[in-house]
């Protein structure tokens, strides 16, 4: 059954008993990408406020996610959606380290460079991340107690 909009309703997080509400940030990444899976286990572990969840770009859920906004695959980048907003490419990098809170929000000063500058930087690492980082055999997100934050 494809996604819509009614699928972004609270969900009870076992671990913590905080509710997710329609709106709160969903990341989607490349799963085969081994940056991308360090840079998400890395926001895991900041995300004070629980309020992520992370689905990989090949998931079932990532691509019905991405239909229902109307957006192709952006295979080579990673994908902040929160409400109605779509955040790609250093945009969405941005906008997690603003969410993550306390010394990550001086990342907002950012938005003062233009996007087609900032987005250069993030197109040469991300033609590189393989060739740098390595490829999973299989999406890493996945830890045991994690459920609050993946699916």
């Amino acid at each position: 059954m494809p996604a819509t909009g009614s699928d972004y309703k609270p969900i009870q997080s076992s671990a913590a008993g905080s509710m997710k509400r329609a709106g709160d940030p969903v990341l989607l990444f490349d799963g085969a990408c081994k940056l991308c899976s360090y840079t998400v286990q890395y926001i895991l572990r900041h995300d004070k406020k629980l309020i992520f969840s992370f689905y990989s770009l090949q998931s079932v859920l990532g691509k019905q996610m991405l239909a229902e906004k109307g957006l192709a695959p952006f295979p080579d980048s990673v994908i902040l959606l929160q409400g109605c907003q779509v955040y790609v490419r250093s945009g969405a990098i941005i906008r997690i380290a603003e969410l993550l809170g306390g010394f990550y929000r001086l990342a907002s000063g950012l938005w003062i460079i233009p996007g087609f500058m900032r987005d250069a930087l993030y197109d040469f690492i991300a033609s590189h991340r393989y060739s740098w980082f390595g490829r999973n055999e299989s999406c890493t997100l996945a830890q045991p107690g994690d459920e609050n934050h993946s699916g």
